[in-house]
């Protein structure tokens, strides 16, 4: 229930509809702003079974259950609803001296905007979750070879001698599923794995190299990274675009596992040689994914109303979840060029090939197309920007928008809102600068494409507290800095 009710949306939230930055007034503001301080119905029900289900789990914590692991996991998706009593007022505060201090500069906005994320605490419920999963696997496959008995062990896993081949299967699917969510989460918020390398690689993984270092991409990817086979074109049948669509998944998982490997690999002060074969593998991965998936993305963003609403559902989730990993990639890699941590030659091509800026400016760009498609809009004739239903034959809580279909929305806040940051701050340095690229059209452009992250993490906001704070963080940025370049249209 805690899970289901992120899309709660009440009265307050539900009715509210997106403010156009070139129609906005400090009235509107102002009223929507006071309109945040009542308490709605469905943030006390968020609250309520946020944390019953929290209070559940710790009477449960003791319990070694693939159900237990498994809520664990989900609770570990869900944002902590904000507390009502304190949040919004100190929300109203910090938006009036924001507005006062005018301009910020894109690290210190992306330092407030962390601050506001990590008001969700540390994710110890993913954690908690892969650890239980990672423990329950290996009783599992210990009782499975008979070596617990050998050792004299009490006869607790003895059931699993007696599962259904159906079962087994699940067993494994949990467990991946497992790995996946402690991959993502664990690159995502700097934190180490859970899982080892050694003890989730694929399972057709030979025998002489289940001990490798690191995962064997190949199998992973089901296909050869320097010559790709799996080259979906769109059009193409439901079936061929929802298989395509699905293989995309494990590849987008490797992206997120090549940023925790290098995150380690800086921390513990590897040799140059290990931190640039990281750094090529990710940057070789990238380059397959481009040529593959994402120019099939791509494709189905240019036709996004002729796609099946269900495979929009899947590809602008997956597509999201990449692009803040490229992201990520990009800042590990420009500290590694800075602080001279790999091989000059490294550093030599990167720069030749503007790297870091290339992986930036493409996901910056992408997410921003997946925020423009993703979120329909309309103007109506009193100036107000309102959401079509999307997806007709979906739920009326998620209709609205394909984004809000994601389960996980901690990962398209954190992608939507470093996008528009870097777009926000590549504006600025142009005008600053006065460079000839910075031309009218071109730097409405710009912001334009800052304002669809910002009406992507507006909308994600009906069911994330976080996104929403967020958003009015960067609307004022918008607002106070650029709300005459760009018209909403």
């Amino acid at each position: 229930m805690a899970f289901a009710t992120q899309w709660a949306q009440g009265s307050h939230h539900r009715d509210k509809q997106y403010p156009p930055f070139s129609v906005t007034s400090e009235n509107v503001m102002t009223r929507d702003s006071l309109g945040g301080l009542a308490e709605s119905l469905d943030s006390e029900v968020q609250w309520y079974f946020w944390t019953q289900a929290e209070k559940a789990l710790h009477e449960m914590s003791d319990v070694e259950s693939f159900r237990l692991a498994c809520a664990e996991s989900i609770l570990g998706l869900v944002h902590k609803p904000f507390k009502r009593d304190s949040e919004v007022v100190e929300s109203m505060e910090a938006r009036e001296d924001r507005r006062r201090r005018g301009h910020h500069a894109p690290d210190d906005l992306m330092l407030e905007i962390s601050k506001v994320i990590s008001q969700d605490g540390p994710r110890k419920y993913m954690e908690r979750a892969a650890r239980r999963m990672h423990t329950l696997k290996f009783k599992y496959d210990s009782a499975m070879k008979d070596t617990l008995r050998s050792s004299g062990a009490d006869d607790v896993m003895d059931p699993v001698l007696y599962m259904s081949e159906d079962d087994q299967t699940s067993v494994g699917l949990l467990y991946w599923l497992a790995v996946m969510f402690d991959t993502v989460s664990s690159s995502m918020h700097h934190r180490p794995l859970v899982v080892p390398d050694q003890e989730c690689q694929h399972q057709d993984c030979a025998d002489e190299d289940t001990d490798s270092p690191r995962w064997i991409l190949d199998l992973f990817i089901q296909d050869q990274m320097d010559s790709p086979t799996q080259r979906t074109q769109w059009p193409c049948s439901y079936e061929e675009l929802a298989e395509a669509v699905t293989r995309s998944g494990p590849v987008k998982v490797l992206l997120y596992r090549h940023v925790a490997w290098l995150q380690n690999s800086l921390r513990r002060g590897q040799k140059r040689e290990k931190i640039e074969e990281i750094i090529h593998s990710a940057m070789t991965l990238h380059r397959y994914w481009n040529i593959t998936y994402g120019k099939l993305f791509r494709e189905l963003v240019r036709d996004f109303p002729l796609v099946p609403g269900r495979i929009q559902s899947w590809f602008v989730c997956i597509s999201g979840h990449w692009h803040l990993a490229a992201m990520l990639l990009a800042d590990l890699v420009e500290t590694v060029d800075k602080q001279g941590l790999g091989s000059s030659e490294g550093l030599r091509q990167r720069l030749k090939g503007r790297a870091v800026t290339t992986l930036r400016d493409t996901s910056a760009k992408e997410l921003s197309d997946l925020a423009r498609v993703a979120t329909p809009s309309h103007v109506d004739g009193g100036g107000a920007c309102t959401v079509l239903p999307q997806l007709p034959d979906f739920h009326p809580f998620v209709n609205e928008a394909t984004i809000l279909t994601d389960p996980w929305t901690i990962i398209l806040i954190q992608a939507f809102s470093r996008a528009a940051v870097h777009l926000l701050a590549h504006a600025d340095h142009c005008q600053e600068h006065a460079l000839e690229a910075a031309s009218g059209e071109w730097l409405a452009e710009t912001v334009r494409r800052a304002e669809e992250c910002v009406k992507g993490l507006w909308l994600l906001g009906k069911k994330s507290d976080v996104a929403r704070k967020v958003a009015d963080i960067l609307t004022d940025e918008l607002t106070v800095n650029h709300g005459t370049v760009v018209s909403f249209s």
